[in-house]
């Protein structure tokens, strides 16, 4: 039997302080890490190199905000039937500046296991897991115009031009499936049948932005839950209700929101200066070329006159 909720309201979970503290439940880590993945999650636990970089507060009162990223190390159960361990890396991001931050990040993950390996100077010892990343992007994609995307590692033998399975822990390693979730592309009208509504379809409904009831910080939650088959899902909406309570939460976005708007008005200024200077430039390439253009027919005239050499 389901459920209306009736004036439920959650905070966002695309900010990062909300997120964190929704993931740090191992049940709910469980069942987002799963439904998005489409695997069974045997087991989650948060990784040792857990990452997380800090802003520096611009008073000594403010207190820096931290960005998070999320890392995990699961066991799955492939379609195979196979255990399997693999590093999940969760990355939700407002602007496309923290992708970028994200994609240097993998690289040092590569970099240390590599110096893990020197340091153990036994790689057979070392335990590289495959790495999976997870990207929540909170703007759109223009050139990707789908709510849910998963990017598959495909093998194909470049002499015969045909696609191969390779099974080898060293390519497992260095390459890496990824899963995007575009935020805004998520709308009601999805949800017109809820009921036939997919665990996944279900699990992005929480993400989705609108209704909101003060700024972008909390908003209404609409959707009826049935207490036996949404049973986590209704776990994470009870936790989001507490944190649209919590004053010290509250600060914390505030706080996060100021900063992004910071560095959203230093970027627009610096595209502006960068467009000043492409206009600039391209009247400075105008003026050399009528310049040019008036040498030539200067030059033209002293031939026909004879006043230089033809």
């Amino acid at each position: 039997m389901t459920t209306q909720p009736k004036n439920t309201i959650i905070a966002n979970p695309m900010y990062d302080v909300v997120f964190k503290t929704l993931m740090t439940d191992r049940d709910i880590a469980r069942y987002f890490v799963g439904t998005i993945l489409g695997v069974e999650i045997i087991d989650i636990d948060f990784a040792p190199q857990e990452y997380t970089y800090e802003r520096k507060p611009k008073t000594e009162k403010q207190k820096p905000v931290k960005v998070i990223r999320l890392d995990f190390v699961a066991t799955i159960r492939t379609k195979a039937g196979e255990a399997k361990k693999v590093l999940i890396e969760i990355q939700q991001s407002q602007k496309k500046i923290d992708l970028f931050r994200f994609s240097s990040y993998l690289g040092k993950q590569y970099m240390q296991r590599d110096a893990k390996a020197k340091e153990e100077k036994d790689e057979d010892k070392v335990e590289a897991l495959p790495i999976v990343a997870i990207y929540l992007v909170g703007y759109k994609m223009p050139a990707n115009p789908h709510i849910a995307v998963k990017i598959d590692r495909v093998g194909i033998n470049i002499l015969e031009g045909e696609k191969v399975e390779v099974k080898d822990p060293l390519v497992d390693i260095l390459t890496h499936d990824a899963y995007f979730i575009q935020v805004s592309r998520i709308q009601q009208a999805m949800y017109a049948d809820w009921e036939k509504c997919s665990e996944l379809m279900k699990l992005l409904s929480l993400f989705e932005q609108n209704y909101f009831v003060d700024g972008k910080f909390t908003k209404k939650y609409l959707y009826p839950l049935d207490p036996k088959t949404d049973k986590i899902l209704k776990k994470m909406v009870n936790t989001l209700e507490r944190i649209a309570t919590d004053p010290y939460m509250r600060r914390v976005m505030e706080e996060q929101e100021w900063d992004e708007l910071e560095v959203n008005l230093l970027q627009d200024a610096l595209e502006r200066q960068g467009n000043t200077i492409v206009v600039v430039s391209a009247e400075r390439d105008n003026a050399r070329a009528e310049r040019d253009s008036a040498l030539a027919e200067l030059n033209e005239l002293k031939r026909r006159f004879g006043l230089i050499n033809t």
